[in-house]
């Protein structure tokens, strides 16, 4: 049985090894997908799985700020919860 060194050195190659093939794959469907030599749906979808890309979208939001004050004196732990749940919903359907 090898010293644990060596796996460990092994492994860390083939993680090399593995990074470079996908960059050579990002590079090739990149290239030839940009210059309409290969499906550019299916570069694209090879690109999702292979190298990671994602379809990012910017969704602007405007919230309001919102007070919540809950007394906690003479109450029961169920009804703090339900009265916070309920508080929950109130603001979702604002």
């Amino acid at each position: 049985m090898a010293p644990p060194d060596n796996i460990f050195i092994r492994i860390f190659f083939e993680y090399i090894k593995i990074k470079k093939a996908i960059a050579k794959q990002t590079d090739y469907l990149t290239t030839q997908g940009l210059k309409n030599k290969v499906n550019t749906a299916m570069a694209i979808f090879c690109l999702k799985n292979i190298a990671g890309w994602r379809d990012v979208q910017e969704i602007e939001t405007t919230s309001k700020n919102l007070n919540v004050n809950v007394d906690l004196t003479d109450e029961n732990s169920d009804n703090v919860a339900q009265r916070l749940t309920d508080l929950l919903k109130k603001t979702k359907t604002k």
